[in-house]
């Protein structure tokens, strides 16, 4: 049994998702795809509506191209500022745009067809930013963190 393909690209965009779409779902022909994508988007400056506008075309050509493909959209993890960052220019993505690009990811769930799995909540801290422990950078999930994630999958998969 074929099990996954995972083809998370780091730094990657939601304009990078759409333009790679045929070689990296349609021609793979997946029962579930989960697509986890935005942050990268806010963190070049882009417009949280315009990264939902992309989120939505992707689902929408995911469901057009493949109908019996089960879409699950995760919710942008949320950051943590105040930890040392490794990256090049600091942490330019907010909790208050992935708030926003999340809340609307949760209510096209009525316009578009997907499963909108929530992780945000459960990687806070109790200052509302991603939880120290589960990161090295404020970022990037650690191991502890993507065992949070992993949990949440599977009950999702579960039901």
């Amino acid at each position: 049994m074929r099990c996954c393909n995972n083809r998370g690209i780091s730094g990657d965009s939601s304009t990078g998702v759409l333009d790679k779409l045929r070689d990296e779902v349609f021609d793979l022909e997946p029962s579930k795809v989960f697509l986890l994508i935005g942050t990268n988007d806010l963190g070049d400056g882009k417009d949280p509506q315009e990264v939902v506008r992309n989120i939505k075309q992707i689902c929408t050509l995911i469901h057009n191209q493949l109908p019996h493909t089960k879409v699950y959209v995760e919710s942008i993890y949320p950051v943590n500022q105040t930890v040392e960052s490794i990256m090049p220019k600091g942490i330019k993505q907010t909790n208050e745009q992935i708030r926003i690009v999340n809340q609307n990811l949760a209510n096209m769930t009525r316009e578009v067809s997907y499963t909108y799995i929530d992780l945000y909540p459960k990687l806070l801290d109790t200052e509302g930013r991603l939880d120290r422990g589960y990161t090295y950078d404020g970022l990037h999930l650690n191991t502890i963190g993507y065992e949070v994630v992993k949990a949440e999958l599977q009950l999702v998969l579960m039901n």
